[in-house]
């Protein structure tokens, strides 16, 4: 049960549906595009577009306190990080292409799914709004781009 809720947070679901745009390429056409489309889906998995999606973060957010004094629910959420990344893998490969460095294509996954992890430990810690300033989804796509901004695979190209 707690896994399932914390599970419903992540980005798999939510990058693929933006993986699944690019498909009649095979792969995103420029590096910003694969960019653009990890925060899509960042921001898509902790926006909140009804009542619903809203209580699961709550939820979240009370089970992440909980979990500050709680090794066992402290380990279920590592390991469906864990498991959010190795899903995202393929999907990264799909934005990146067949010529992209596996290293980077699994720095990237994990980047995003790090994102949402710090993002959502961060406003857990906090008492801001599921929306707005200070938000999982704000908090996510900013620290996104702080953990990609030096990542080759995720770069605007350099104009020479």
């Amino acid at each position: 049960m707690v896994r399932t809720v914390i599970a419903r947070t992540h980005v798999d679901e939510d990058a693929n549906s933006a993986t699944s745009r690019t498909r009649g390429t095979g792969r995103c056409s420029t590096r910003s595009a694969a960019r653009r489309a990890l925060e899509t889906a960042v921001t898509a998995s902790l926006t909140v577009p009804h009542e619903a999606k809203a209580e699961g973060l709550r939820w979240t957010r009370g089970l992440l306190r909980a979990s500050a004094e709680d090794p066992a629910l402290r380990a279920v959420w590592y390991r469906v990080n864990q498991e959010s990344e190795d899903k995202l893998i393929p999907l990264v490969a799909r934005l990146a292409g067949d010529d992209a460095d596996p290293l980077e294509i699994r720095l990237a996954a994990a980047a995003a799914t790090d994102a949402i992890r710090v993002a959502l430990e961060t406003w857990a810690e906090s008492d801001a709004d599921v929306e707005g300033p200070g938000s999982p989804a704000e908090l996510a796509v900013r620290c996104l781009r702080e953990l990609t901004g030096g990542m080759r695979l995720l770069a605007e190209p350099r104009k020479s």
